[in-house]
């Protein structure tokens, strides 16, 4: 792949899709012949795409080598009106122009961010490396809603370099729109089922302090406690300290039940 020059990313506006391509553009990345060919087995294996369409949750894995999908659950016109073809045929580019104009450029300079301090990890760590980004994006019939981006690495080439991104998305719009905190569950069928557990929204943020809810919002962004502490001019050691209290003052069993806590009390 032909790599862009240093005078064409000075040209790539700061917080754009085509800086985050750029890097992925650079990477030395090794022909090796051990690396899973996700196609290929998700076109032997057909149980595998029906399994993940019956989810209520849209999935797809991206090779961030070329910015395309090799998989596209196709539950995603259940919940986004669009063929999944549309996404394996134009890549990248595609859900770039349909995430809501004043959201792009934080998604990307952030995930641009992300990749950076990823970057500067140990090989070891990056297979083990995830990230949640939460932003607007357009339905086909014009709708935008939230979603909510779980996404991880999940395939690294013999010099841990990062070829494959699997993600996992959620409809969360119930949960950031509504005044009072809610937890709900939808069907992706025509049939919709709502399941609400609301409750004093004031009470829930009572429990953090002012700099607690600053790094439950950091996390929730996908930034590192490392990263976390150079932002807000603390010690790593501080900022774990702050993460163990929070779990335990939410009662989340984990980053992602940290997560569901932030959406829900408007936090991010």
């Amino acid at each position: 792949m032909k790599s862009a020059s240093k005078e064409t990313l000075n040209c790539y506006q700061s917080g754009s899709l085509e800086e985050l391509v750029y890097l992925w553009q650079t990477q030395p990345y090794t022909n090796n012949s051990n690396l899973t060919d996700y196609r290929k087995l998700i076109q032997s294996n057909p149980a595998l795409e029906l399994v993940l369409g019956l989810s209520p949750c849209l999935s797809w894995i991206l090779d961030v080598r070329t910015q395309k999908f090799n998989l596209v659950s196709n539950n995603v016109e259940q919940l986004l009106g669009y063929k999944a073809s549309s996404f394996r045929k134009y890549g990248l580019a595609y859900l770039n122009e349909l995430i809501h104009p004043e959201d792009r450029k934080t998604v990307w300079r952030r995930t641009t961010d992300l990749w950076k301090n990823m970057q500067i990890m140990p090989v070891s760590q990056r297979q083990s490396y995830c990230f949640n980004r939460n932003y607007r994006l357009r339905r086909a019939n014009g709708e935008y809603i939230y979603l909510l981006e779980q996404t991880s690495v999940l395939q690294t080439d013999a010099n841990g370099v990062v070829t494959h991104l699997l993600s996992v998305f959620s409809d969360v719009t119930d949960l950031i729109k509504k005044d009072a905190a809610s937890i709900s569950a939808k069907s992706v069928s025509p049939i919709k089922v709502t399941l609400k557990d609301t409750y004093d929204k004031s009470k829930s943020e009572a429990k953090l302090s002012k700099r607690e809810r600053q790094i439950v919002k950091l996390v929730a962004e996908g930034y590192s406690s490392k990263v976390i502490a150079d932002q807000l001019f603390i010690s790593y050691h501080t900022v774990n300290t702050h993460r163990r209290n929070i779990i335990e003052k939410t009662h989340s069993r984990n980053t992602s039940g940290l997560v569901q806590f932030a959406i829900s009390n408007c936090i991010i």
